[in-house]
């Protein structure tokens, strides 16, 4: 509960900071990008909610994580609260350094990417990649090419 309520913290002075400079004069609803993962939904409903609070009319819009940010810069949407730079190649960090992305903050999220499975599937995952294992490599022989194998040994 401590760190949600220090990420709504962040998330409440960040966005009443956009509001009252960016779009204070404005009855156009600030469009808030919803993006594909569930966490992002989380802060950008936070978001709104305090944007909606403070009296402004809030849009959600679903935009994908790259396209959101040309959507960003040509005044299309108006708020991401939370984004990946990792996965978007040049067009975030350009269109931060040229001004048409302005970054207000960090929410104090630690994101982890990684594979998650139930362990169930670890064995039969060991299993099936040890029976793959036996099995003769695909052949490159045309005659042979369709055996159904399609592992590679190297």
């Amino acid at each position: 509960m401590k760190k949600f309520n220090k990420v709504a913290s962040v998330l409440s002075l960040a966005m009443i900071g956009l509001g009252s400079n960016a779009i204070a004069d404005s009855s156009d609803p600030i469009k808030i990008a919803i993006n594909e993962w569930t966490g992002q939904h989380v802060s950008a409903h936070i978001s709104g909610s305090v944007l909606e609070a403070a009296g402004y009319e809030v849009e959600y819009v679903t935009a994908g994580a790259l396209p959101q940010f040309a959507a960003i810069a040509q005044g299309n949407l108006h708020l991401q609260p939370e984004t990946w730079g990792n996965n978007v190649g040049e067009i975030y960090p350009k269109s931060v350094e040229n001004g048409d992305i302005v970054v207000l903050g960090l929410t104090g999220l630690k994101p982890i990417e990684s594979w998650m499975y139930p362990s169930y599937m670890t064995e039969a995952t060991d299993r099936c990649l040890r029976r793959s294992l036996q099995q003769p490599p695909l052949s490159r022989e045309p005659e042979q090419r369709h055996s159904g194998r399609r592992l590679l040994r190297t």
